[in-house]
């Protein structure tokens, strides 16, 4: 039920139905307690998964922090497992890229970068985790998950490795770095478009694309920065609509749609102060109207008052170029006031958006225009894109699609599981051993056991065996006995040793489902210490 309201999305009901299993699993715990063990294992494991489902509700509502936080206690619960510690690493790293995520989105790049790093460490430890468990388990889901999640860990380093080059993209932007911004922003695609191309998932692949296209977008847009490039602004707008074509969230379509009518914007304006054209100049103005409207859609209101600041700067450009030409002093005055209110007003909206360094740079211009100085403005520089238009608060961040709950098939049929209690690890010789052997079918069919293999090691007899059970070249043959679905079994030995040392005990049953396939369940080996009676036992006796 868990796991299919997992399918469902339905990821909080998920991890209530995974609560009720573990209550069921302590309760088999009670009701078969030589195997309290074997489900309290189970139990935490469901609880852990409890965890996951609401690590990922909180992943899908992007509260990233919150979801770090169940996947740091998911970790903890798995730890101390035998049968599913080899998972704990790569929750841990999943805890450590929602870290990652929500420090980006908190504007903490350099944080951000330090915690993408470390994630993609101990995916790497994930991917080793699960390559040596896939060489340990016999359990066929267990095996087949395992090999799925080691090729899953190098495609998520590598994510996390992206990420850490966009977030170093970003900061290369912030500097006005653009050559450097554009270098990061390539790497950081050509992550992307690898992971896109070895994925085995569709999922996965549908929410990589989108982040990929945008990573060419934005590398086009720094480009055009810093080279004041028309063709470069033309390119990025169509990858920032190619993304827009294929984002299944809406914010993240507004945000390509805006950067696209920008960079239109921004290749129009470029054209403008090279050839003065009227047409270009409307042309900008329209498509950074355009693109106010779609940033204040998507919640960045700082970009849309940044756009709003560029177009009144596109104005002052306007009626500078008017004044630089017109020969009636008069008129070029009145050119040159205008000029100046749109400069003073540009300044004031670069300031409320937080670009501290571009309104610096309009005042500079509004400075030379006062002094009634000859200047030549260069428009390129004071245009080049504002660096929320590469935002990733609006990247779709992989969910958790690999990972779901295994280990239950082994419950279908009939599948047994035992214990070998051993009353005495050291034993003088002439005296007996006694060793117990507990089984359980915790599987939904009938069982049919065969025999114990390697039940009597060499130096030993065995003396004490169960009614039905018969000795036949060195294992105990046990003709089939029938153990019913969750049916216990006890069975006590006795064995007395025939010489001194060091004996393992290993045994393995071999048993019969309904379907008269053979199966097997090894236990646990037991050492045993065969010791020679001292001066005081020989004295006393053997009784």
């Amino acid at each position: 039920m868990a796991r299919n309201q997992d399918i469902l999305g339905e990821h909080q009901k998920a991890a209530e139905i995974f609560e009720n299993a573990l209550e069921e699993y302590k309760a088999a715990a009670q009701n078969i307690p030589n195997f309290a063990e074997f489900y309290l294992e189970y139990a935490a494991y469901m609880r852990a998964w409890s965890e996951i489902e609401r690590a990922k509700s909180a992943h899908k509502n992007e509260d990233y922090a919150t979801a770090m936080k169940y996947y740091e206690k998911t970790t903890n619960l798995l730890k101390p497992l035998k049968l599913w510690r080899y998972l704990s690493s790569n929750f841990l790293a999943w805890a450590l890229l929602e870290q990652a995520e929500d420090l980006s989105r908190k504007e903490k790049s350099i944080e951000s970068i330090e915690a993408f790093n470390k994630a993609a460490q101990f995916f790497t430890e994930a991917q080793e985790a699960f390559e040596e468990e896939i060489g340990k388990t016999k359990v066929l889901d267990e095996k087949e998950k395992a090999i799925e999640l080691s090729k899953a860990s190098l495609r998520r380093k590598d994510y996390c490795l992206a990420r850490a080059n966009v977030e170093q993209a970003r900061i290369h932007d912030k500097q006005g770095d653009y050559e450097k911004s554009a270098e990061k922003y390539d790497l950081a695609a050509a992550a992307f478009e690898t992971i896109m191309e070895v994925s085995d998932s569709r999922t996965e692949r549908k929410e990589i694309e989108p982040i990929a296209y945008m990573c060419r977008a934005w590398q086009k847009m720094k480009m055009a920065d810093g080279r004041d490039m028309p063709e470069f602004y033309r390119e990025a707008s169509e990858l920032f609509l190619k993304a827009r074509e294929l984002s299944t969230k809406d914010r993240t379509s507004l945000l390509a749609s805006g950067n696209n009518a920008l960079c239109k914007a921004l290749e129009f304006a470029t054209q403008f102060e090279e050839t003065r054209n009227q047409e270009d100049f409307t042309k900008a103005k329209q498509f950074l109207v355009s693109a106010t409207s779609y940033y204040l859609k998507a919640g960045f209101e700082n970009t849309s008052q940044w756009t709003g600041a560029t177009e009144i700067l596109l104005d002052a450009y306007y009626y500078l170029s008017i004044a630089e030409v017109e020969i009636d002093p008069e008129h070029r005055t009145k050119s040159y006031l205008i000029s100046e209110k749109c400069l003073e007003r540009a300044a004031a909206l670069y300031e409320t958006a937080g670009y501290t360094g571009k309104r610096d740079e309009v005042l500079q211009t509004l400075k030379k225009v006062k002094e009634k100085r000859e200047f030549t403005l260069s428009l390129g520089g004071l245009l080049a894109a504002p660096t929320d238009a590469s935002s990733t608060s609006i990247m779709s961040v992989p969910s958790l699609t690999v990972e779901e709950p295994v280990g239950f098939s082994k419950f279908e049929g009939a599948f047994v599981e035992a214990n070998l209690i051993v009353h005495q690890r050291e034993v003088v010789f002439g005296e007996n051993l006694l060793m117990e052997v507990h089984l359980v079918n915790v599987g939904k069919d009938t069982a049919f056991l065969i025999k114990i293999d390697d039940i009597i090691p060499e130096g030993f007899d065995l003396i004490e065996k169960p009614a039905k059970g018969t000795v036949m070249n060195g294992f105990l043959s046990l003709k089939g006995k029938k153990l019913a679905a969750l049916e216990a079994e006890e069975m006590k030995l006795a064995f007395k040793p025939r010489k001194k040392g060091v004996f393992v005990f290993k045994p393995k049953i071999q048993y019969m489902n309904e379907a008269g396939e053979y199966k097997s369940c090894e236990l646990e080996q037991a050492t045993v210490t065969v010791k020679q009676m001292g001066i005081r036992g020989w004295l006393r006796g053997p009784g």
